[in-house]
């Protein structure tokens, strides 16, 4: 029975899609526990530690971005990262970016980044976000049965087949490109 513990407090979209994105790509995550893994739990491969545990190895299943030697990471990107997706999933999640920048640095640098006010940041906050990431916060163990984590499965599944589907129409795309030069001019005909 594999795993996820991820820390207790305070609920980012880091650690929450994170979790999520496992829980996809896994298949066989039976409950996620929300607290600091001892150091058995941090060496066991079978346990996912998720911004937790002070250590990035992703031989034992460990993506923590808190140390001095990793900067500008998430946990997040890490994953994605780990898993060759971290491009892809940029081109199809436009908003990744601002997960780490909002994670790694603070809020203060995504307003400078998107060139918006606080007051303007604060507008786009998203009322279901804040309500999913606090009843994950509430959580100190979700299983597998529950509504939430029914919940994390449908958002993992969803962000990778966004990109699954983007990948597909734009190799049809790009199949059906003829280039031609026209008076000088190339042109692309589809």
């Amino acid at each position: 029975m594999a795993i996820i513990i991820t820390h207790p407090g305070s609920a980012h979209l880091d650690d929450f899609l994170s979790c999520c994105l496992v829980v996809n790509k896994s298949g066989n995550i039976k409950k996620i526990k929300r607290k600091e893994p001892n150091k058995a739990e941090i060496k066991d491969p079978t346990i996912w530690k998720l911004d937790v545990g002070e250590i990035f190895d992703p031989e034992i299943n460990c993506f923590d971005h808190h140390q001095d030697d990793i900067d500008d990471e998430c946990t997040l990107s890490l994953l994605l990262k780990y898993w060759g997706s971290w491009s892809i999933a940029n081109e199809v999640h436009n908003w990744l970016k601002i997960v780490v920048i909002n994670d790694t640095i603070g809020p203060e640098e995504v307003t400078k980044q998107l060139k918006i006010s606080y007051k303007a940041m604060g507008a786009l906050d998203s009322f279901v976000e804040r309500t999913i990431l606090d009843l994950f916060k509430k959580q100190k163990e979700i299983k597998k049965e529950s509504l939430l984590f029914s919940l994390m499965e449908i958002i993992g599944q969803n962000f990778f087949a966004l990109i699954d589907e983007y990948t597909t129409v734009m190799g049809e795309v790009k199949e059906k490109l003829e280039y031609k030069t026209i008076n000088g001019v190339q042109s692309i005909f589809c």
